[in-house]
């Protein structure tokens, strides 16, 4: 899911300063599917469509890592890139940033240690110990 920052999605104004300063700033945190450092570059499926998009625009893509996913929104926000990545859509998200319309859908899942029982229904996972992101709409 992409977030663009508050000013709008993506503005005329805001492409054109994209274009003229021949720079698309890409806001992410490190994860399996949105960017990670390979021994060949930047990687990640976040990542290939934010390169895309620049490549598309012909100018450069400048990568912003936020150290935590809570940092995302503030950021964004805060107008430190032009957009970011990785964010589920929720309505208090969507009182202070505007995502574009969805290219995935995600299911959520329950990942359990082989040898418990395995979780049916969400009655299960009472008084289970659950881990989940800071920041994220699961927590």
């Amino acid at each position: 899911m992409l977030a663009l920052g508050s000013c709008s999605l993506f503005s005329q104004n805001q492409l054109e300063t994209v274009l003229k300063n021949g720079e698309l700033s890409f806001l992410t945190y490190v994860g399996a599917t949105t960017y990670y450092e390979t021994p060949e570059g930047p990687a990640g499926f976040e990542y290939d469509l934010a390169k895309a998009f620049a490549d598309y625009l012909d100018v450069e893509l400048r990568v912003v890592i936020a150290p935590r996913f809570a940092d995302l929104i503030p950021r964004l926000a805060n107008g430190e890139a032009d957009f970011a990545a990785g964010l589920t859509v929720t309505e208090a998200r969507r009182a202070q940033v505007r995502f574009t319309s969805p290219y995935q859908d995600i299911r959520q899942q329950v990942i359990y240690r082989l040898g418990n029982p395995r979780p049916t229904k969400i009655e299960d996972l009472i008084g289970r110990e659950i881990e989940v992101h800071s920041g994220t709409s699961y927590a």
